[in-house]
């Protein structure tokens, strides 16, 4: 109780490496769930045929924290012949099945709202951008955020035009 607090850094193992790999998929996988609002509490499949082979070959050495953690029912080898919705963790592409009780059409609609309010936007980003005027009085901080908001923009399009094709 009375000795000194450790010095110096935890270090980093296999085991650590592999937990964070874990939080990561499941993090990513709560927050697409959550973007196309889906509930929490929903069950989905997943397949695991577009992946690395090592990034394979993870998920089925941690397929039951998985499943436990992300309300996975099932993890597939192979693509399904069933409407998917497409999520990208890490550069490794998987497609996501959902219950019969989510509503497609609905999560396409509200994709198809949120890509149109995002475009908007960058519409309004744009044109402050190109008025000569805005950038030559601005700081140049401001503008260096218009820039990075207007990147942001263009990567979550790209994102949900992705998952919409996929639907």
């Amino acid at each position: 109780m009375l000795a000194n607090w450790p010095i110096g850094s935890a270090k980093k193992d296999k085991n650590t490496k592999q937990v964070e790999k874990i939080i990561g998929i499941i993090s990513e996988l709560r927050s697409f769930k959550n973007e196309l609002n889906v509930g929490p509490g929903s069950f989905i499949e997943m397949s695991i045929n577009n992946i690395s082979k090592s990034q394979k070959s993870f998920i089925i050495d941690n397929e039951i924290i998985l499943k436990k953690l992300g309300r996975i029912s099932n993890i597939h080898q192979n693509d399904v012949d069933r409407p998917a919705a497409t999520m990208m963790v890490s550069g490794d592409m998987f497609k996501i099945y959902f219950d019969k009780d989510v509503d497609l059409e609905l999560i396409k609609e509200n994709l198809t709202n949120r890509q149109n309010k995002y475009q908007e936007e960058m519409n309004k980003i744009s044109q402050r951008l190109n008025n000569k005027g805005f950038v030559d009085r601005a700081p140049k901080d401001i503008v260096e955020q218009e820039k990075t908001n207007y990147n942001n923009l263009i990567n979550d399009i790209k994102k949900i035009s992705l998952t919409l094709e996929s639907l």
